[in-house]
């Protein structure tokens, strides 16, 4: 039984972390644009289901786990996720405080976010 089979290419990861990710934002807009009720409950229903996704597929096509998936593996991943959404929020939010360019500020924000993403996302995964 392998316990752990990451992708050889640190390059092929990413593409696939990146598409998995991309998936997800659909999946979040699809879920939460099809649900009546208050537009905060739709987000975090959508966000939630998206998660779930993202790590389903994140786990075996990005990190390489092969074991079973576990409760707290998914609860570390989910608040991976939520750390990486408000740290690049946060970043976008001093950025154009400082002065820089909304645009140039989106970005930085978002390859931070999606970093720590992919970090958090690892250490769940991987380091139980």
């Amino acid at each position: 039984m392998v316990l752990f089979d990451p992708p050889r290419s640190l390059l092929l990861r990413g593409v696939r972390f990146i598409v998995i990710g991309a998936a997800a934002f659909v999946v979040q807009y699809g879920y939460a644009s099809g649900l009546p009720g208050a537009p905060a409950q739709d987000w975090l229903a959508g966000w939630l289901a998206a998660t779930t996704f993202a790590w389903i597929l994140s786990r075996r096509l990005v990190y390489g786990v092969t074991l079973d998936p576990s409760p707290r593996e998914w609860w570390a991943f989910t608040a991976g996720r939520a750390a990486g959404g408000v740290a690049g929020a946060a970043l976008y939010q001093l950025l154009v405080s400082a002065g820089a360019g909304t645009i140039l500020a989106a970005i930085h924000g978002s390859v931070f976010g999606a970093w720590l993403n992919y970090v958090t996302g690892h250490r769940a995964c991987v380091k139980r």
